[in-house]
């Protein structure tokens, strides 16, 4: 139990505590997303480079995790992208359709 919450406190003294499992959700939610978009090669890349940062976090080295976690955050780059732009696009279309429904033409008479 001691060596779990020094490797925590050492963790949290340099602000990784948490970050690096959040990059990989990040990813992991980015490639199910895109879905087909994603290419084989992108996908094994991505797999490779988080199972490295989940080896890692099983030790102490916090350089090494930092080290793991911008090589996943790099090979992920391009997937975070289009599935930004992705999002957008969905969020624009949703937008349209909202301001559309909206409209209704009418005259009216000021009988004041």
């Amino acid at each position: 139990m001691r060596k779990r919450t020094e490797r925590g406190r050492k963790k949290r003294i340099c602000g990784i505590d948490g970050f690096p499992d959040q990059v990989i959700f990040s990813v992991k939610k980015a490639v199910e997303d895109l879905g087909s978009e994603v290419t084989e090669q992108e996908k094994k890349d991505v797999d490779e480079k988080t199972e490295a940062l989940k080896k890692a976090l099983e030790g102490n080295d916090v350089e090494e995790i930092r080290r793991k976690k911008d090589e996943l955050l790099r090979a992920s780059q391009g997937i975070a992208t289009r599935a930004y732009q992705k999002a957008q696009q969905q969020q624009n279309q949703t937008d349209e359709k909202k301001d559309d429904d909206n409209v209704v033409e009418a005259e009216f008479d000021d009988v004041s």
